[in-house]
């Protein structure tokens, strides 16, 4: 799934050419997510997308790539449906 998740990210900005990943800026990757957040019913479902995007930017670092501004552009989703309010 994670590698279906990313190859949609570098098709939608690379198309069929050569991937450049110093060419990706924090606002595609958020422009990106937004859009497969939309997918989901719930935001909180969406989080697979997040550890897929952040872990192939991870992967990426380690290759020696200056990602690290890209894998804080996106965050997990807050999940609120596992909070309760406080008995008084």
């Amino acid at each position: 799934m994670a590698l279906r998740i990313v190859g949609r990210l570098l098709t939608a900005r690379f198309g069929e050419g050569a991937v450049d990943v110093a060419a990706i800026k924090p606002e595609h990757v958020r422009r990106f997510f937004a859009g497969q957040a939309k997918l989901y019913s719930k935001p909180a479902n969406a989080g697979p997308v997040v550890a897929s995007l952040r872990g192939y930017f991870r992967y990426r670092a380690s290759l020696g790539d200056l990602v690290h501004g890209l894998i804080g552009a996106v965050s997990y989703p807050a999940n609120w449906s596992l909070s309760s309010l406080p008995k008084s």
